[in-house]
């Protein structure tokens, strides 16, 4: 592999990163391929990129869309997640707050479980001479049982108790996470691996 460097072949306006920013739709500055190409120093290209160079001296544009479509199918999922999560809006101040939802079921008898006996009075005049009155004629039984079902649902919002942490110390946290987490940084960095060998 003949070493030709990175600056060499790559334009400083309107070059890979600003390809990479206009099909991902990150809108980064007119600026962005000059912060590569001078993260990458004096490396030499990858083998891809020396592929795609084809013998010229620079990469044209239709090479450099190319490179930048590949680069997007390795990296693009991850910078997308990224760029989402720094993007989110919270307040780091703000205790956390979740849902719980609790369901209770009740069943049990209701109503009269006893039997009831009522006699009739009978008179002799309703009955013809040649009958009689027996026991269960002269009676009637009845009964009435139930069953019941009740099911109760409450929903609740709970707070969690942050009590053990400082404001301080969240505020802090929370620069950290912004400062260590550039999205641009990122993408540059994953950009300057692909395009660029670890040879001087």
């Amino acid at each position: 592999m003949t070493e030709i460097k990175v600056k060499n072949v790559f334009p400083i306006t309107n070059g890979i990163m600003a390809t990479i920013s206009r099909l991902c739709d990150f809108g980064f500055n007119d600026d962005i391929d000059l912060l590569l190409l001078s993260k990458c120093g004096k490396r030499n290209i990858t083998p891809v990129v020396e592929m795609l160079l084809d013998n010229s001296e620079n990469l044209s544009q239709e090479a450099i869309t190319r490179l930048a479509w590949l680069i997007i199918q390795e990296y693009g999922d991850s910078w997308k997640r990224i760029k989402e999560a720094l993007n989110l809006e919270y307040n780091p101040l703000t205790a956390s707050i979740y849902h719980e939802e609790e369901t209770t079921d009740t069943e049990g008898e209701t109503g009269d479980n006893s039997n009831e006996v009522l006699k009739k009075d009978v008179s002799a005049i309703d009955i013809p001479p040649d009958n009689y009155v027996t026991d269960d004629q002269n009676r009637t039984e009845s009964s009435a049982t139930g069953t019941s079902k009740t099911t109760a649902k409450r929903i609740l919002d709970r707070t969690s108790n942050v009590s053990s942490y400082k404001n301080s110390d969240l505020v802090i946290s929370e620069i950290e996470m912004r400062v260590n987490s550039r999205f641009i940084s990122q993408v540059i960095e994953d950009v300057k691996n692909y395009i660029a060998m670890m040879i001087y």
